[in-house]
């Protein structure tokens, strides 16, 4: 059966010029387990931590009472490197940041019944206009070896490290934002990562009193929960045992009472779904994915979809931005094209051509997203490329313990030293996104429907005349108008089977590719640059960060449609 998304809760401009200022008195503390806020601050992995950085950049140029939580990493994420054989490699590099103020704040968290100190830095508003931005640390001399190495690392690879660090996150952030004195209306989980913090807040109404079943209803009517995955790997789980263990509960919530909200094994986004009183998707279909996939949980928040977006600001080009015309829009992209070439030829030392079609397929490696789609014949991709109608370029990271993922990073690394006009970048991380999104035609993206949530990164590229072409899935079934914005691979089914759909959805590219976009670019470049000037202000008029944040005060923040829930869970 297919799928079909909702339309109903996307507000238009004329809606959110109607929106009254009250809305706004919420403060807001925005829990998020990365930030991908700028390239000189390595605290981001992917799609999730540019959301938040666009998120948290959002709120401070609308001047939004929010703050956001989040952790500060010694060493960040990974850094990606090729090696001389053609593999790819993980470095870690020890990172200084002078812009990053100590508040001096210490608090005090239990891991693994240990007394762990945390610290709070933050990132003062002035340096990249976001709203107050509060980042956690263990890595101070107060602290054994072990519990400084808890937040050296982005999505630690070891489960207890990982529980460690969301009881930095959850619990930690809970009592540094008490310690700042600030008054906090709503809590956003942004990801099951920082669940922990609602047991902490759980835990301060019991200590004063309360049962643990009103605690659990006052606190409740307090948080909101964004789910970003239908991707079961997405949705974390640990053992119970394990957590109790790791003292990721407070000794005021005991084992039944911690089941009866995440289950055995303990799942966080069914945890964020029972301890939220309103939840969201991140797309219109994903939103209806999310009801059906967790219409399993009992006594779980109802889930609304509020699309993702993107800060206009961190991601166009000031020059396209300003293209009326499709002449100057062409002439715009052809110069940004020569740009990206000229820095391929300096990275890689491989050449491209300014003037040839440039395909680019860059995000999270991983087989759903099926980098491997265009490559499936061979020859076929070969005789586009040796006649010089298209080049393509791969940039993108796996999850560092995501072996599968690093072996089909490393055959596509291989395969451009034998393919013509075809190169693989490492280290994909905001500069290079960016460079990659104004200098490409055709932004590719073929993730297996629906199980691309959003998928951001077409947004900004759409900004930048980069044209989406898309299987029909996240937001690009919101975004995708025919013969204006770009182009759908497939159709809205799912096939019984992954290899019909993989199948089907190979043909109809490679079918669109072929006949369509090659045969536009070169022969009728007046519609090439009317259809950017389309994407151009499809993006901005439906997908920026000023848009989706708004909507969350809206709809998720000042909407108390979710108090009414049931709080019996026992």
């Amino acid at each position: 059966m297919s799928i079909l998304a909702t339309t109903d809760s996307t507000l238009t401009s004329t809606m959110l010029s109607n929106i009254k200022p009250t809305i706004y008195q919420p403060t807001v503390a925005y829990f998020c387990m990365e930030y991908g806020i700028d390239q000189s601050l390595r605290m981001y992995a992917g799609g999730l931590g540019i959301l938040a950085g666009d998120y948290v950049k959002a709120a401070g140029s609308l001047k939004l009472p929010m703050v956001g939580i989040g952790l500060l990493y010694k060493y960040g994420y990974y850094d990606q490197i090729i090696g001389s054989n053609g593999q790819v490699a993980i470095q870690y590099t020890q990172r200084h940041y002078n812009f990053i103020k100590d508040t001096g704040i210490r608090v005090t968290v239990q891991v693994h019944g240990h007394d762990v100190r945390v610290a709070a830095y933050e990132l003062p508003s002035n340096i990249f206009g976001t709203c107050p931005l509060y980042l956690l640390s263990t890595d101070i001399p107060e602290n054994d070896d072990l519990s400084k190495s808890i937040t050296h690392s982005l999505y630690e690879g070891i489960q207890a490290t990982r529980l460690a660090q969301e009881v930095v996150l959850g619990v930690g952030g809970v009592k540094v934002l008490r310690a700042l004195g600030q008054r906090i209306d709503v809590y956003h989980f942004n990801e099951g990562h920082a669940v922990l913090a609602g047991f902490e807040l759980i835990n301060d109404l019991i200590l004063q009193g309360m049962s643990f079943e009103e605690a659990y209803k006052e606190v409740r009517s307090k948080i909101v929960f964004t789910t970003h995955t239908p991707v079961k790997a997405g949705n974390e789980e640990h053992p119970l045992d394990l957590m109790f263990k790791m003292t990721c509960f407070p000794s005021t919530i005991n084992y039944e009472q911690a089941k009866a909200i995440g289950g055995e094994p303990f799942n966080m986004t069914v945890a964020g779904l029972k301890l939220s009183r309103i939840a969201n998707g991140v797309s219109q279909l994903h939103g209806e994915v999310a009801r059906q996939m967790w219409s399993w949980v009992d006594t779980a928040s109802p889930i609304i979809a509020i699309t993702n977006a993107i800060y206009r600001e961190s991601w166009q080009d000031n020059e396209f931005a300003e293209a009326k015309t499709p002449e100057v829009a062409v002439k715009r992209k052809d110069e940004m094209r020569s740009e990206l070439t000229e820095y391929i030829s300096e990275q890689m030392g491989i050449l491209l051509d300014k003037d040839v079609l440039t395909i680019c397929w860059a995000r999270r490696f991983a087989d759903y997203k099926r980098p491997w789609l265009i490559l499936k014949d061979k020859e076929r991709l070969r005789k586009l490329l040796e006649e010089k109608k298209i080049q393509l370029i791969f940039a993108g990271k796996p999850h560092p313990d995501a072996r599968d993922a690093h072996e089909l990073f490393n055959q596509i690394s291989l395969l451009s030293r034998e393919l013509p006009g075809m190169v693989i970048l490492p280290g994909y991380e905001i500069a290079l996104s960016r460079i990659l999104k104004q200098g490409s035609d055709i932004w590719l993206n073929c993730p297996r429907r629906p199980l691309e949530a959003s998928g951001t990164s077409g947004m900004s590229a759409s900004l930048n005349g980069s044209l989406h072409f898309s299987t029909f899935d996240g937001w690009w079934v919101e975004g995708y108008i025919p013969g204006q914005t770009g182009w759908v691979i497939g159709d809205d089914k799912v096939p019984e089977t992954t290899e019909e759909q993989d199948q089907k959805d190979y043909e109809s590219m490679m079918k669109t590719l072929e006949n369509e976009i090659i045969p536009m670019f070169y022969s009728n470049k007046a519609e090439w640059g009317r259809r950017m000037l389309m994407a151009k202000t499809m993006a901005e008029s439906q997908f920026t960060s000023n848009r989706m944040i708004l909507e969350y005060y809206a709809r998720l923040y000042s909407n108390h449609e979710g108090i009414a829930l049931s709080s019996k869970i026992l």
